[in-house]
Order: structure tokens, then sequence, then C-alpha cells
């Protein structure tokens, strides 16, 4: 069964940035920066009377809590590339060994892409 949920987002619980030491052709420092915070949703009640509500469809026995993981590649520090990249998590823990994951083969594909 789905159920009909609001979202809220919780603090910021890790973050950082990495340079991959290799520029991209236009001399910008290519690397790759994330962040992980908590997400918490809450059921509601969607009444059809009052017209359209927006909310978020969980599973049921989905946890009400997880933790997001957002990515993005850098060039010069700031963000470059897509801007929907994100991922939910149960654990913390699983969430910060996909960055790690993530960062590793941002470098591996910038290095490929950048010193060949």
């Amino acid at each position: 069964m789905t159920i009909k949920c609001s979202k809220a987002y919780g603090p910021t619980l890790d973050e950082g940035s990495v340079e991959h030491g290799v520029t991209d052709r236009l001399g910008r420092s290519v690397g790759y920066q994330w962040r992980v915070r908590e997400v918490i949703y809450t059921e509601i009640v969607v009444d059809p009377s009052r017209g359209h509500y927006s909310y978020y469809s969980r599973e049921d026995g989905h946890p009400m809590r997880a933790f997001e993981l957002w990515g993005s590649p850098t060039r010069d520090g700031k963000r470059y590339g897509p801007a929907f990249n994100h991922t939910e998590f149960p654990t913390l823990e699983q969430a910060r060994r996909d960055a790690v994951r993530r960062v590793e083969q941002a470098r591996k594909r910038d290095a490929k892409k950048f010193t060949a």
C-alpha cells in the first residue's frame, strides 16, 4: 500500500568537495562535491474536496526517516552538470559509503576524460 506524505529536510550531516588534480580543456580544475542530509516523511491525509494538494508517495513499510545523498561534478569548485543527482538511503553509513564510491567514480571518469 502507498501512503501520502509531506517531506522535510533535516540538517546537513556530511558534506565535502574534492579536486581530482586534473583540468578540463578550458583550464578549469575538475572535482566533485556532495552533501548528506536527513529526510523526514510525515503521513498526511489528502482531502480531495480541497482541490489539488502536493504530496510524496511512500510505500508502506519504508522508513519514514531516510538520508539523502546529493552529488555533483564541479569545475573550479562550482557545480557543473546534472542538478537532480540525489539518492535516498536507509542509514547514514550507507549514504556515506556511496559518497565515497561516487567520488572515486568521478575521479576515474575525469582522469580518463581529461588526461587522454
